[in-house]
């Protein structure tokens, strides 16, 4: 997730569709299964009925290793191998009558299951989301799926199992590609239900950010807007993975805490993170409680999102986050006046921090509940 950075090589085309149809396949069955996942990989999960079901799911979408057919169907592989297994667990395992019913429900909603491609559908509704933000601002978002043909930060899957990453190409003015990667070797439900929160990082971070075309990891590209997307995940969860809300926000965080103490971004991402909380807590307090910890967290989010688009350069917003405290008697009254109300201009931050105000030609509405 060390986005604008250029996305991975590709594979060659003669193995990656394949490849990704399995992952898809994958995607499919897990979002059929929703919430029972929680289930199946938490009180379940020492079970050795969950064990050899999340095995299945794990491999019986691979290709065929000897098959004339070029186009097989990997995803009713995958249901015939997961059909079969579950069926052995009803007519084998030692089951209560819980167990029963939790594992015939498998069964149906596996039966039930539509073709789709659930990948494409989350980015389409994090791009949504974030368009919906930036309003007039917004820069048109592409988005594809590839395949890694290793793990993401290069570690074996049982100490990491989050394969999936993310990137932004921001080279061109007027679009932007998002490109989700995954090492499809193994791509379990931690994977599938980071994605949201990987997904929200790109489109909010980075798919509108100015200065265009811009690769530098920074304070305020990586740091403050990694703050300000990981409020705007917690804030949609709900809605990005239908179902399964409480498994997006576990291994979102799971695989942002991770992330946030990785030696290549903990100088950026530490620091503003800290810098933000530390602002919220001054202002909730200031205000004697009388606005929740989220509202502020979300008026907050808004300063980054508007300043994201402004037409100044990277450095001078590393140096507003720099410069962004409440210790600062000028940056503390410009920092309370705009979360009193976020659509006013930011010319009073700026000059609080220091830095010469550009034109500022969006007003953007504050997220209320």
């Amino acid at each position: 997730m060390t986005a604008q950075t250029v996305p991975a090589p590709r594979v060659p085309d003669d193995e990656s569709e394949l490849r990704r149809e399995s992952i898809r396949a994958r995607g499919m069955v897990m979002q059929a299964w929703g919430q029972q996942l929680a289930v199946l990989t938490g009180e379940r999960a020492e079970h050795p009925e969950a064990k050899g079901l999340l095995h299945a799911l794990q491999y019986g979408a691979r290709p065929p290793r000897h098959s004339t057919n070029p186009h097989p169907d990997l995803l009713a592989k995958l249901k015939d191998t997961l059909a079969r297994q579950i069926e052995l667990i009803l007519d084998s395992a030692a089951l209560d009558e819980n167990g029963q019913r939790f594992y015939r429900s498998l069964s149906e909603d596996l039966a039930a299951l539509q073709p789709g491609d659930p990948i494409s559908g989350l980015l389409r509704r994090v791009c949504a989301k974030a368009r919906a933000i930036y309003a007039d601002s917004w820069i048109e978002a592409a988005s594809s799926m590839g395949r890694l043909g290793e793990h993401p930060r290069k570690v074996g899957v049982d100490r990491d199992p989050y394969t999936a990453t993310a990137s932004t190409d921001t080279s061109q003015d007027h679009v932007s590609e998002v490109r989700v990667s995954i090492y499809a070797e193994h791509f379990g439900v931690e994977a599938f239900c980071s994605l949201p929160m990987l997904a929200t990082h790109e489109f909010v971070a980075h798919v509108p950010a100015y200065p265009r075309g811009c690769w530098d990891t920074s304070p305020f590209n990586e740091g403050f807007m990694d703050w300000a997307a990981w409020v705007f995940f917690h804030d949609w969860a709900p809605e990005l993975l239908p179902g399964m809300a409480r498994l997006a926000q576990h291994h979102g965080d799971r695989l942002h805490n991770q992330l946030l103490e990785a030696p290549n971004m903990r100088p950026y991402r530490g620091a503003a993170h800290t810098k933000a909380n530390a602002v919220i807590d001054w202002w909730v307090n200031l205000n004697g409680n009388t606005i929740t910890v989220t509202e502020a967290e979300r008026r907050l989010a808004m300063l980054a999102v508007r300043l994201n688009v402004h037409r100044i350069p990277l450095e001078r917003k590393d140096h507003f986050v720099a410069a962004m405290t409440p210790c600062n008697p000028a940056m503390a009254q410009a920092l309370s006046d705009f979360l009193a109300d976020p659509t006013r201009s930011l010319d009073p931050v700026l000059a609080a921090a220091d830095i010469q105000p550009a034109d500022d030609p969006t007003r953007l509405e504050v997220l209320h509940d």
